[in-house]
């Protein structure tokens, strides 16, 4: 995976103080200053952020288009949020909450439906699957060049 991605809901009414929580926690997690990891960061919220879970889920925004390795970690999100939602009623890390349970639910239903209406997820699905792909094209195109030779 070439990426990280945290979604959450908060009920502050101004976003920023919530997201620069988040960035704050990442700094802190990865021992990075905040010139070194701002620049490989990137914020959505409200439509917009559903609009990239949909995108992801649906395999548009991946290293390989229509991978469904991340439609898989989204459902895996997904269930790990509701998990912890349901064993305490406090707040808990990695809980989502019935906002993000939603979001991830409706991100989701998204995949499934492009996967099932389009041809997105037909031939190379992953970076190492179409690698293989590649170096076997590569490696006819070249035994076709030298056929006396086999």
């Amino acid at each position: 995976c070439n990426r990280f991605e945290v979604y959450f809901a908060s009920p502050e009414l101004k976003k920023f103080p919530a997201i620069e929580a988040v960035h704050a926690f990442l700094r802190q997690r990865s021992g990075l200053s905040r010139e070194e990891l701002d620049p490989y960061l990137f914020t959505y919220s409200g439509e917009s952020a559903c609009t990239h879970l949909f995108e992801v889920s649906s395999g548009l925004d991946s290293l390989v288009l229509g991978e469904a390795q991340i439609l898989s970690q989204v459902k895996s999100c997904h269930e790990h949020a509701i998990e912890k939602a349901n064993e305490e009623k406090d707040i808990l890390a990695g809980a989502g909450g019935k906002i993000v349970a939603k979001m991830l639910n409706a991100g989701i239903r998204m995949g499934k439906v492009v996967r099932t209406r389009t041809k997105i997820g037909k031939g190379s699905v992953s970076v190492s699957s179409a690698a293989v792909e590649l170096m076997i094209q590569r490696a006819l195109q070249d035994l076709r060049k030298y056929p006396a030779k086999l």
